[in-house]
């Protein structure tokens, strides 16, 4: 898993310290801060009915579709108009499509992008398809692999266009406003084995944890379709939304 993370961010000259580590899945809480503590990211969010994120998702999710127009040729002779051509005519594939979907025009929105590479490389990056497509590809090169050269031929492998069509998204539920102590939350307590020994650690309902509550690790918080470990030097603290922010404790 981590080195799964690592691909998505070192790799992709992202570093990590400057991200929060989102959790789902129905066990996905419990090696959260594990992962977060060996990639030194300094925060986890876990939503509320963690297990289920993927299916809520899925059901308010926006209709995408995708649409892509091979070009493979060099940006020397390819004019900003040119791209644009090839744009308006996945555009209007695109927005045809949705309207048959039922989708009313005013919610569509499209992004455009194109492929690119140094001429003789066997991979791409995609950038925007905007008039400064050219520096945007050089910078992005820079980040990602640690150098640019602008004055070798480049060359635009795909033209993409991304069509969103917006759905109507319920309202997002808050949690009661409570204080730090978890009081009533913590329904009983488990021995876990941490570092070759057993410890006691509190266990919390998900459910009946309020708004300001904090969690100090060791502890467990149980909900019905996951469950989350705080481990020591962790702490937990439940925002207006119900999520589960944990943060280290003291110096990282």
């Amino acid at each position: 898993m981590e080195k799964a993370i690592r691909v998505i961010s070192v790799e992709r000259g992202h570093d990590p310290r400057e991200f929060c580590l989102v959790s789902f899945g129905g066990a996905g809480g419990l090696h959260a801060c594990a992962l977060a503590q060996s990639l030194s990211i300094p925060r986890v969010l876990i939503p509320p009915h963690a297990g289920l994120l993927s299916a809520y998702g899925m059901l308010v999710a926006d209709v995408v579709k995708d649409y892509a127009k091979t070009l493979l040729r060099g940006t020397v002779s390819t004019s900003f108009e040119e791209l644009q051509a090839v744009v308006s005519v996945l555009k209007e594939q695109g927005l045809g499509e949705m309207k048959d979907e039922g989708l009313d025009e005013e919610s569509i929105t499209t992004e455009a992008a194109l492929d690119m590479r140094y001429l003789g490389q066997s991979y791409e990056l995609r950038v925007p398809c905007e008039q400064d497509f050219l520096s945007r590809f050089h910078d992005l090169h820079r980040k990602s692999y640690g150098y640019a050269n602008p004055a070798r031929e480049t060359e635009i492998v795909t033209v993409r266009l991304r069509v969103k069509g917006g759905v109507e998204k319920p309202p997002l539920a808050s949690v009661e406003e409570g204080s730090a102590d978890p009081g009533a939350a913590c329904v009983g307590e488990r021995r876990v084995f941490l570092d070759d020994e057993w410890v006691t650690a509190p266990v919390f309902a998900r459910e009946a944890l309020l708004a300001e509550n904090r969690c100090v690790g060791p502890a467990l918080v149980v909900e019905m379709s996951a469950t989350t470990f705080l481990a020591p030097g962790w702490e937990g603290k439940v925002d207006r939304r119900g999520n589960l922010v944990l943060t280290r404790r003291g110096p990282r």
